[in-house]
């Protein structure tokens, strides 16, 4: 948060000082919403927890090739008040070609901070990123892209490395006959991480504990020993849809993903998970099928329903565990059964009645439901989980 706020000022000056004369636009948005959660950690702990979310972002279009929005959100828990937090965004999008023309360029970048209370300070962050991507229509029913994107997070309470994320992309999309559009899209990205070899045998094995038994279970204490080495992870990613309209008023999409990594040798991070907070989550390889149907056949209610199926396998972590009568702390790695893999299958459904208050005010309530399952070969990240979502926005023009 205290980079974000040193720049804050200088951002807050284009509202002031851009000459308001050129056509210039001011938007605000307000959304609250509360959330329930019978697995609010996503985890066989099944913690439950209700939080709610108040959201308000300012956006000023001085150009019309020039937005920038200004917004801020805080997240308040009832039970686990530790994981309350605010988050701060700045955002500038500029799109200089005309609309009429056969190329487009779009040009983002933001900055953002996120800050919780003193029980999770140690995951306060800082992160920001930079889009560029272009494009060309080369017929009317074919459009080309291509771009690349970059993203820093730094944790500003601890000593770990940045974790800077950079993408590559390419990607069509095809207006097909019979109501059906195309869209492919494929990525190669790079991540940078630091892990500890995973062969804790033979070399890999501390010289001030040959007395360990297998499988090895080491304290801190030796797993510090072991050197970290410092690397780029590279995963490759392609990404196919198909949409359709079922007449007039329905229609569906069907996206099809698949992510493999490409130099991952099994190295294994220490004293960090794939679980909640984590910024190592989001990382993994293998598949998924998202279904999603939406309908506007009752009049003013837009319906979202569908199921999402993933196959999962993440990186190889330690895991913490504690002798029987023991009061130490393990680190447990193990020469087999490293690699955390889940199955997830979710359901989902949502309701959204956009009215139009005049010309300048629309407000939405939403309602949205989920039901999620992870199926995973290890124990903690078993679970089922059940939200449910109420809440309502308001857009002033």
């Amino acid at each position: 948060m205290r980079y974000l706020a040193s720049i804050l000022p200088a951002l807050l000056s284009i509202f002031v000082f851009f000459p308001l004369a050129v056509q210039a636009r001011i938007s605000f948005d307000f959304s609250a919403s509360t959330k329930s959660s019978s697995n609010l950690l996503q985890d066989s702990s099944t913690t439950y927890d209700a939080f709610s979310i108040t959201s308000a972002t300012v956006e000023y279009i001085p150009l019309p090739s020039l937005k920038v929005s200004i917004s801020g959100r805080q997240t308040y828990y009832r039970e686990t008040i530790g994981l309350s937090n605010i988050f701060g965004r700045i955002n500038v999008t500029y799109i200089p070609l005309s609309e009429k023309s056969r190329f487009s360029l779009y040009l983002n970048a933001n900055i953002n901070g996120r800050k919780y209370h003193n029980d999770f300070s140690g995951v306060d962050n800082n992160f920001g990123g930079a889009v560029l991507i272009a494009g060309y229509q080369l017929n009317p029913r074919l459009y080309i892209r291509g771009g690349i994107s970059y993203r820093s997070t730094v944790y500003i309470n601890t000593d770990s490395d940045y974790k800077r994320d950079l993408d590559f992309i390419l990607g069509l999309n095809a207006i097909l006959p019979g109501q059906t559009s195309f869209d492919f899209e494929a990525g190669f990205g790079r991540t940078n991480y630091s892990f500890k070899d995973a062969n804790l045998t033979g070399d890999g094995w501390p010289l001030s504990r040959p007395d360990l038994p297998e499988p090895i279970p080491y304290d801190d204490m030796w797993i510090k020993d072991i050197p970290d080495t410092k690397d780029n992870l590279w995963l490759l990613y392609f990404s196919p849809r198909l949409s359709r309209s079922l007449g007039k008023k329905n229609g569906v999409s069907i996206t099809y993903t698949a992510q493999n990594f490409q130099n991952y040798r099994g190295g294994f991070l220490w004293d960090i998970s794939t679980g909640y907070l984590s910024p190592w989550a989001t990382v993994w390889e293998g598949q998924s099928v998202l279904v999603n149907i939406k309908s506007f056949a009752i009049r003013r209610l837009i319906i979202n329903t569908g199921y999402g199926y993933w196959n999962k396998q993440f990186l190889t972590t330690s895991n913490r565990y504690n002798e029987q009568g023991d009061d130490r702390t393990y680190w447990e790695v193990r020469t087999e059964d490293k690699h955390r893999e889940d199955i997830v299958n979710r359901f989902f459904f949502s309701v959204q009645l956009p009215v139009k208050l005049n010309h300048e005010y629309l407000i939405e309530p939403v309602f949205n439901i989920e039901h999620s399952n992870n199926n995973s070969n290890k124990l903690l990240y078993d679970f089922n989980d059940y939200s449910i979502t109420t809440g309502v926005s308001l857009r002033f023009k």
